[in-house]
């Protein structure tokens, strides 16, 4: 029998299925909370994080082509290195 969490969410999940739908962290899910990069609800004492709400976040990330410019110069160099 499957876990409800494990089904594809439809208009809100749990922060735990928040988490495995982003592969990030609990750690990570609450401080994005925290930050108020990530919307949450609450009903009682759960949280529940709108599936709308999960796709503004993702689309919000920067890009990976965006991050090389903030990566060290010696990050930048073994990063290319390895491209060869």
């Amino acid at each position: 029998m499957s876990h409800p969490d494990s089904a594809v969410p439809k208009g809100a999940m749990s922060v735990e299925a928040f988490c495995r739908w982003a592969s990030i962290g609990r750690t990570a899910a609450y401080r994005e909370i925290a930050e108020g990069r990530l919307q949450v609800r609450k009903l009682g004492r759960r949280t529940l994080v709108p599936l709308s709400e999960a796709e503004r976040w993702l689309n919000a990330l920067p890009n990976h082509s965006s991050l090389l410019g903030q990566l060290s110069p010696r990050a930048r160099m073994l990063r290319l290195a390895s491209r060869s």
